[in-house]
């Protein structure tokens, strides 16, 4: 889900009905009524009964989609102010996800991409519920700190303050792994998997290093989401691990795809 969308969605109510019958026109309609110009969404009814039956017609679904989307930014606005008012101050004590409505909005927007209770919804995103805790708060600071990038993270991590980014991780580390998929597929040992074991574990579900830092847990995680950061590391666009730079870099893209492939089945 883009954040065009899921900002949109907290003005869905009957009142923006209007909107979204506007909004869900072709986009050859939006084309040309934005040729016209914004101007036309003023004209009288005299005027547009003067213009021909189409520019009546595009004439009239401008003045529409005007007055729908005015009544739609108000009622975005008034609900952002009704939850900062609403939402009780972090000086008053720790942020807590059980009852501070400001942080536990925070949180719901983590959930709509990792999902509630750090289970994924789409395959490219990484399960998180179950993840050592500080492995989790050190990625948040690596994005906070532009050290690992993202689309979306980097700003989400941002909005959290320090306080909040250590409750969040503790939060998501609590919940527990996902059960595993009843259709995943075994797979054999690749070779070279061995390697992986020095950090992740024997059984790869992740295991605190000589530094204090854990690694993440492997296996289960999403096929998808593994090929990627490993093809990331590999060429060099996620750079928050020199090991895994290092490693990831030494393999074959079919080495990689099936070390991916192994570790979701488990």
């Amino acid at each position: 889900m883009t954040w065009h969308t899921f900002l949109g969605r907290i003005g869905e109510s009957p009142a923006s009905s209007a909107f979204s019958a506007t909004t869900a026109l072709p986009h050859r309609v939006w084309r040309r009524a934005d040729s016209i110009g914004d101007h036309d969404a003023d004209l009288s009814d005299n005027e547009i009964a003067r213009r021909t039956p189409r520019r009546r017609l595009l004439c009239a679904i401008i003045r529409r989609h005007a007055r729908a989307r005015e009544a739609f930014l108000r009622i975005q606005i008034a609900f952002g102010v009704l939850v900062v008012l609403a939402a009780p101050a972090h000086a008053q004590g720790v942020p807590d996800p059980a009852t501070d409505r400001e942080f536990t909005a925070k949180l719901s927007v983590c959930s709509e991409c990792h999902g509630v209770n750090g289970v994924r919804r789409n395959a490219t995103i990484p399960v998180i519920g179950g993840q050592p805790e500080n492995y989790l708060l050190k990625q948040l600071h690596d994005f906070e700190r532009g050290d690992r990038r993202d689309e979306v993270m980097p700003w989400m991590a941002k909005t959290l303050t320090p306080q909040e980014l250590g409750i969040a991780a503790a939060y998501f580390a609590k919940q527990k792994w996902p059960a595993r998929s009843a259709a995943a597929a075994s797979t054999p040992p690749p070779p070279g998997i061995a390697v992986c074991q020095a950090c992740h574990a024997a059984n790869f579900v992740g295991a605190t290093q000589a530094d204090g830092m854990a690694a993440p847990r492997l296996a289960g995680q999403g096929y998808e989401y593994l090929v990627e950061a490993m093809r990331r590391f590999a060429e060099g666009e996620r750079k928050n691990n020199v090991i895994m730079t290092n490693m990831m870099g030494a393999m074959s893209p079919a080495e990689r795809d099936a070390m991916a492939r192994y570790l979701s089945g488990l």
